[in-house]
């Protein structure tokens, strides 16, 4: 569970940026402005993005059947990552390595929230077929029975740069409907 920053943590980080825009010749207050723009252009984004992303989860035994209970039974294996609807008939992609050698897929489709509560909607759970694998670029393509769903459309990774700004969303070990800023540390980078 991430424990939210400390306001202490905060000031030091709005100084740091504060200071930074002031060397770039920004005055105190445009830079505070500024930054608040920037945190509310953030948010619009976040509430537009969400919807299309879901929480993948999979069931399975081990693939080696080699984990055995006590009285000798295969032991059921739980997993999960994250996904993004890519069209309104339910086609989501999702890395190839959360759904392989899953028994069984499902699909938790993040609820909106309406209103003033601070107690969060319940999302759906669905089942999901999975469509596709490609092992090498480790994406899947697995598919839930709806319509008009909210998409995510793509764009060109050409376009993407080494030190740009972006949002990772998704649910990092279960944790649903996360979002982190970060900077691209390298582009095409493989690991083997």
């Amino acid at each position: 569970m991430q424990l939210p920053i400390s306001s202490a943590r905060l000031t030091r980080i709005v100084l740091r940026v504060t200071i930074a825009l002031m060397l770039m010749g920004l005055h105190p207050a445009m830079a505070a402005s500024g930054l608040q723009k920037f945190s509310d252009e953030l948010q619009e984004l976040v509430a537009r993005v969400s919807p299309s992303v879901v929480q993948v989860l999979t069931t399975g035994v081990s693939p080696t059947g080699a984990i055995l209970s006590s009285s000798g039974d295969l032991l059921t294996q739980h997993g999960g990552g994250s996904g993004v609807i890519l069209d309104s008939e339910g086609h989501i992609i999702t890395n190839a390595h959360v759904v392989a050698g899953a028994s069984r897929v499902q699909v938790l489709l993040q609820a909106v929230a309406t209103g003033t509560s601070i107690l969060q909607p319940r999302s759906r759970l669905l089942g999901a077929q999975v469509v596709a694998i490609d092992v090498e670029t480790d994406l899947a393509v697995l598919k839930i029975k709806g319509h008009d769903l909210p998409t995510l459309e793509l764009a060109d990774s050409d376009d993407l740069g080494q030190g740009q700004l972006v949002l990772a969303f998704g649910s990092p070990r279960g944790l649903e409907n996360s979002v982190t800023m970060g900077t691209v540390s390298a582009r095409g980078r493989q690991l083997r």
